[in-house]
């Protein structure tokens, strides 16, 4: 059975970094001999929820005492105890969790520029003028790990330079750069008001990954709203 992993202090450093810049994907690691079963991933997402509501009560709890205001005015997250058993997640392959923000072929991530660029896309290390405008992938709310990671509700204190050299950490770090043909799985986003404020528009999204070479499977989360 998966059980929850502390991440190591370099893996910490990097989470810490992408939360002060204003990320708001939640990382949750976990042990399985068997990464490669649904049913292991299903029994991590349930331990990534118990955490998450750990999460959130140290926040709540410490939001509550700053403001002076009582704990039950600030969010909590529930949902029925047995939603997760129910969930039917969809099998999915690397480019389909990585989206359309990230280029497969260059391991580069795509970011809107800034500015009179504002609402043209460039590679993350492309100098932002005329000649490295891409095509018009989407209108500004997409799907995938990538976008997720780069273009939250609020723009992340940080340049697309950075912004990219953390996703690859973290393809390398946490997800062993998807390698050894890992079972990755994206789940419905219905069944907890977690889900609730991404829902409203920018988006809300659950995977899990499967890392056969670390016997782990790591759980990311991401729901926000302005």
């Amino acid at each position: 059975m998966p059980k929850l992993l502390p991440f190591s202090p370099a893996q910490q450093r990097l989470l810490e970094r992408f939360e002060q810049a204003g990320g708001v994907v939640e990382f949750i690691l976990c042990q399985s001999t068997t990464p490669h079963l649904i049913e292991s991933h299903r029994e991590a997402v349930r331990l990534a929820f118990l955490e998450l509501e750990d999460r959130d009560e140290r926040w709540a709890q410490q939001v509550a005492q700053e403001r002076k205001i009582p704990r039950r005015r600030l969010f909590d997250i529930h949902y029925e105890a047995a939603a997760i058993e129910g969930l039917n997640p969809t099998s999915i392959t690397v480019e389909q969790l990585l989206g359309n923000r990230y280029d497969l072929a260059r391991r580069e991530l795509i970011v809107y520029g800034k500015g009179e660029y504002r609402n043209r896309f460039f590679y993350a290390h492309a100098e932002p003028k005329p000649a490295n405008i891409l095509p018009q992938i989407d209108g500004g709310i997409s799907e995938g790990l990538a976008y997720a990671m780069s273009s939250p509700p609020y723009p992340l204190d940080a340049t697309p330079e950075e912004v990219d050299r953390m996703l690859q950490s973290m393809l390398h770090g946490l997800l062993n750069d998807l390698a050894d043909d890992p079972l990755l799985l994206r789940w419905p986003t219905d069944w907890c008001n977690y889900f609730d404020a991404g829902n409203e528009w920018w988006g809300s999204f659950l995977w899990s990954v499967g890392v056969p070479a670390w016997q782990q499977i790591v759980v990311m989360a991401a729901s926000s709203s302005d």
